[in-house]
């Protein structure tokens, strides 16, 4: 029974990390996606 407890808790730990690698990945592709069309709104004379 510990056991199947012990899994249980490192399967949902993964599970939360790899949520929250994806949504740090899409943050930052949301912040380059920003900064690039600053850059070009800045570029227009």
């Amino acid at each position: 029974m510990q056991n199947t407890v012990g899994t249980t808790m490192v399967a949902a730990a993964g599970a939360v990390l790899t949520t929250a690698v994806m949504g740090m990945t899409d943050i930052a592709v949301l912040f380059e996606r920003l900064s690039r069309q600053l850059q070009e709104l800045q570029a227009l004379p």
